[in-house]
């Protein structure tokens, strides 16, 4: 962040303008809601136009892209149904009559029965991009913002010159530097609890839940234990399903469920570094392995971490870094050291981020 208020962009696409079931600004690409479904848009096919209601006999309207190609019409309304025979004349069940100008769009039905009222009557068809240009689709590019507010934590120290001097003395060292540490891993260890707790609180794809209990008396723990890859593949595929577009990297579990996952075969261990709070631990398969002591126990999140405008779930930014005072020791003996912090942070996207629990 450049400043105590700032701003997280999306880059979402729209389409341009409505084509069958599509309507002009809905969204095709979304950094939040993933990508759209259909797959007609870019092709000469228009699907589910809808061009009107029910509660008539006779019906009469006009397509919207032109020339519509001979033999490629279909009517919807309903139990009613109908194609063109590729020389203008539409039939099929519940219909009388009807035909269709390939040239103009023009479309007149006489049904056998009125359509119940409310029921939208829909066209599919083809329609060709050679004759005319301005059938091709459109993609609008939007580029959005939302503002993040930089929130502060702060601590300070105080410690005795006596103290100070038996530390050095006694074990070599510096009371200075120790507090300074000490002040810096409480901070960061809150803000680190502060983001796991957003994730498993925003966290939209579903939740896994595994039982460490055998299902069968035949089974071994052993073996039993094994299943629990799949229960993240299952939450992972869950992610994949939101957001149409990646599969999980990294679990954050409490200790029971780190601590089935470093006895599974093909875990990797990793040497862990001094401090306190969560720790990357390893990893497994494809997902990096993060063990939170203040988590609990049983319960895990999933997701994952991509490089690009699409692929943001969470965005923490930093402000100001970690900025302490000069140490001070005043008459009264006492020194005294402040540490300050300031960040932003903000929930983009939660279907990247799936719920576990392991139970007994």
């Amino acid at each position: 962040m450049n400043g105590p208020v700032s701003l997280v962009f999306y880059l979402d696409f729209t389409y341009g303008q409505s084509k069958g079931s599509i309507n002009q600004g809905e969204s095709v690409f979304s950094s939040v809601t993933g990508p759209s479904s259909n797959m007609f848009y870019s092709s000469e096919d228009i699907e589910g136009e809808v061009i009107g209601v029910g509660a008539a006999t006779v019906f009469s309207a006009v397509a919207s892209y032109l020339p519509v190609v001979p033999g490629s019409f279909k009517v919807t309304a309903d139990t009613i149904e109908g194609v063109d025979n590729g020389s203008g004349t539409i039939s099929g069940t519940g219909i009388s009559s009807g035909t269709i100008n390939y040239a103009t769009g023009a479309i007149a039905i006489t049904y056998s029965n009125p359509v119940s009222a409310g029921v939208y009557v829909t066209i599919d068809y083809r329609t060709d991009f050679e004759a005319r240009g301005e059938n091709i689709g459109q993609i609008d590019i939007n580029l959005t913002s939302s503002p993040v507010v930089a929130r502060a934590r702060a601590l300070r120290g105080r410690w005795s010159l006596i103290a100070a001097q038996n530390l050095q003395s006694q074990f070599g060292l510096n009371a200075d530097v120790e507090a300074t540490t000490a002040i810096a891993e409480t901070i960061k260890q809150e803000i680190d609890r502060e983001i796991i707790r957003d994730l498993q609180v925003h966290a939209l794809s579903g939740t896994i839940t595994f039982s460490k209990t055998p299902p069968s008396p035949e089974l071994s723990f052993t073996e039993h234990k094994l299943n629990l890859e799949d229960k993240f593949v299952d939450g992972s595929n869950l992610v994949f399903r939101a957001t149409k577009r990646a599969l999980t990297n990294w679990i954050v579990g409490g200790t029971d469920v780190t601590g089935i996952v470093q006895t599974l075969p093909g875990f990797r261990a990793e040497s862990l570094p001094s401090g306190s709070g969560v720790r990357r631990i390893g990893q497994y398969k494809q997902w990096a392995i993060y063990s939170d002591p203040f988590m609990t126990p049983g319960d895990y999140v999933m997701g994952y971490k991509g490089t690009s405008f699409f692929e943001a779930g969470y965005v923490y930014a930093s402000y100001i870094p970690f900025v302490t005072t000069p140490t001070v020791t005043l008459d009264d003996l006492v020194s005294r050291k402040g540490m300050i912090t300031q960040y932003g942070k903000k929930v983009v996207n939660g279907r990247f981020f799936t719920l576990g629990l392991v139970t007994s």
